[in-house]
């Protein structure tokens, strides 16, 4: 696994080209990449990992259990999801599940790195991934996430347009990963392939600025009304407009 510091945007997206030169990538489709933005060094295990330690598999059947009672989302617009769907709705309101978030765009997984950083001293991280095909489930029908021989990826159906401004995949562990709190950067299959970016403090106002230039923020990522006050306390209250006053 090949680790790089970036301060500025020409860096990190030159990164990623040299990795696709050193690996012959230039004509594979842009998905062969996924990327996941971090505000800190945390392990890649999936929010259910994080906060429960026994009996995993038991509380992951009640969690969704109940979410499937108890959730009106999924009585309209919603009708008949499978446990892919449910998941995949879960994990974008917080729910804790085995799956994880990543991105095709290097540039919305960059912002999510970024978003809400404070004054930490913490550097900032983005994983690169280079995937393969077989590293997705190809065909979700008749198949369930809670029966995978092996942890891989899927792309999700777009219940949100939430989903598809951030280019949304996300990672599954199976169930034998899941219980051995196994991270992603462990798995023989994967660890080769990934690329570890970290972003000093100091870089990421200037990074965000330049993301702005580009039509990357949090309004454009979530375009709903939360997205578009959270755009507009940063533009307004983060010092961004007093150092970038529009010329019109």
């Amino acid at each position: 696994m090949k680790h790089y510091c970036i301060d500025h945007l020409t860096t990190y997206l030159s990164i990623i080209e040299e990795d696709q030169r050193r690996n012959d990538m230039g004509d594979a489709p842009l998905e062969a990449y996924l990327f996941r933005g971090q505000s800190a060094d945390y392990p890649l295990i999936p929010k259910l990992c994080r906060h429960i330690k026994q009996e995993i598999l038991e509380r992951e059947a009640q969690i969704l259990a109940e979410f499937k009672r108890a959730n009106p989302l999924l009585l309209y617009p919603y009708q008949l999801l499978d446990d892919w769907d449910c998941l995949t709705l879960g994990q974008h309101y917080g729910l804790p599940t085995r799956f994880l978030d990543w991105s095709t765009n290097a540039l919305t997984a960059l912002w999510f790195a970024l978003k809400q950083r404070g004054d930490t001293a913490d550097d900032a991280i983005v994983w690169i991934l280079r995937t393969k095909r077989e590293h997705y489930v190809e065909e979700l029908t008749g198949k369930s996430p809670f029966e995978l021989e092996r942890s891989m990826f899927f792309r999700p159906r777009i219940l949100k347009q939430r989903i598809n401004n951030q280019s949304g995949v996300f990672s599954v562990l199976c169930d034998e990963d899941l219980l051995n709190g196994v991270r992603l950067d462990e798995m023989p299959q994967f660890n080769a392939n990934l690329i570890k970016v970290s972003i000093p403090n100091k870089a990421h106002k200037q990074l965000l600025a330049q993301l702005h230039t580009l039509g990357i923020h949090a309004f454009s990522i979530f375009p709903e009304l939360d997205g578009l006050c959270a755009y507009l306390e940063w533009k307004y209250t983060s010092g961004f407009e007093k150092d970038h006053t529009s010329p019109f």
